[in-house]
Order: C-alpha cells, then structure tokens, then sequence
C-alpha cells in the first residue's frame, strides 16, 4: 500500500503522475460512491458522479491540505 498522506498524492498528481489519481480513487471511491448513492439513490448516476467528483480534482486547485482532509473536500 502506498503510505503517503492525501496532500502529498494530490500534489503528486497535480505534478503530473497519473497514478496518484488511481490511489486516492481507490481510498476513497467508496466513501463517494455511498454518499452519491444515498443523494442520488439510483446506482448508475451514483456511479457517473464518483467519477466526475475524481475528475474534478485533476481540474482544480482548490484543495488546501491547510483546511481539512481530501475526504471532507
């Protein structure tokens, strides 16, 4: 498993490397996944908006480790 912290991924991907995206993906799909689910309450919308919520975040910069966790981001 890859020990390093959110804000260290979400700079690594910022700073180009794909495969940061895929670990924070997997950390916290779920946990997206069951808040959309229950908001949405139909699966396969639940499952177009984990994906756009990861997508956004190659997109922004607005994530400040500074505020909080990526999870309550």
């Amino acid at each position: 498993p890859d020990n390093r912290t959110d804000a260290e991924l979400y700079s690594a991907m910022k700073a180009g490397q794909t495969s940061a995206l895929g670990i924070l993906y997997d950390r916290y799909s779920g946990f997206v996944y069951a808040i959309s689910l229950k908001t949405l309450g139909n699966a396969q919308e639940a499952e177009d908006l984990t994906q756009d919520v990861f997508l956004s975040l190659t997109r922004t910069n607005s994530f400040d480790p500074k505020r909080g966790t990526l999870k309550t981001y």
